[in-house]
């Protein structure tokens, strides 16, 4: 039975295309742009939401013509306004980021609003930032925190890091840092390397988890990996200083140096100190392995 519904509804869904949005949608797949505007056009024009949307992201990214961002504004707003929820997602970034049109924060709002009761979970992050930060609407930590928390539950990313962020700081919502160990460690493991970062420094600091050197090595690891500079710059001072791992001068040099070239000033300091330790073939080792 469940079956059954489950295939009556793919086929209410993408029921069978025909004509100018059939051509349109097959030369767009097909990466033929320019042959897909007049169809899709076409198509837009007697009042497919498909093609509407479709033909908005176009204009959006320059795809098959130059950018134009007001085009793309009249096709997504006319796609939203028939509930497709992309286009609604689409037409809140626009009217957010007022590129190339007028920035319109209320209406973008509305529209992330729109998209997120539906479950879109860019636009429930999107909400929650802006519930955050007070774009078109009063900054509101209980809001931000409830959108976030939706958006992170369908595995965002961003929703995760900014929820553990939120918790974290304990300014819009009651500081809960074992919460926000708990996002940090969500989208961490999606190799977001400035949540990697933050669950580390509460590893090392026993904040909201158990102090664990060897666990916050291994997350400053992996987000130094990725080019994050203070996971470098900790990373190197755990090996100059011998914090939870043995004093090791040439790896303690080597993140040291990553760090420097990202701008951490203090890197630069205590790389200095550190070279006085390292022997001539140590230091030829370590500007090796920085390199």
């Amino acid at each position: 039975m469940r079956l059954a519904a489950a295939s009556l509804l793919a086929f209410l869904a993408f029921p069978a295309l025909a004509g100018d949005l059939e051509e349109g949608l097959k030369a767009y797949k097909a990466r033929q742009y320019a042959a897909a505007l007049a169809p899709l056009t076409a198509a837009a024009s007697a009042g497919s939401v498909q093609a509407q949307t479709v033909l908005g992201w176009m204009y959006l990214h320059g795809e098959g013509m130059k950018r134009d961002p007001a085009r793309a504004l009249v096709w997504l707003r006319k796609a939203a306004a028939k509930g497709d929820v992309g286009a609604q997602y689409n037409l809140a970034l626009l009217l957010g980021a007022g590129n190339g049109v007028t920035q319109d924060l209320k209406g973008a709002l509305s529209w992330f609003r729109k998209a997120a009761t539906k479950g879109h979970a860019g636009a429930q992050y999107s909400l929650g930032l802006m519930y955050a930060r007070g774009w078109g609407t009063q900054r509101d930590g209980k809001q931000a925190a409830s959108w976030y928390q939706k958006a992170a539950a369908q595995g965002n990313v961003e929703a995760q890091l900014a929820l553990g962020m939120l918790l974290q700081e304990g300014d819009l919502q009651p500081r809960d840092l074992a919460a926000a160990a708990y996002w940090y460690r969500k989208a961490a493991t999606q190799d977001n390397a400035v949540a990697q970062t933050n669950l580390a420094n509460l590893y090392a600091s026993g904040q909201g988890v158990a102090r664990d050197l060897q666990e916050a090595l291994g997350w400053y690891r992996k987000a130094a990996a990725h080019g994050n500079a203070g996971a470098q710059f900790n990373l190197g001072m755990l090996y100059s200083t011998g914090m939870g791992v043995p004093v090791d001068y040439v790896e303690g040099y080597r993140w040291l140096s990553a760090a420097e070239s990202h701008g951490i000033a203090q890197a630069a300091n205590l790389r200095t100190f550190v070279e006085t330790r390292l022997s001539p073939e140590q230091l030829t080792q370590a500007r090796s392995r920085a390199n």
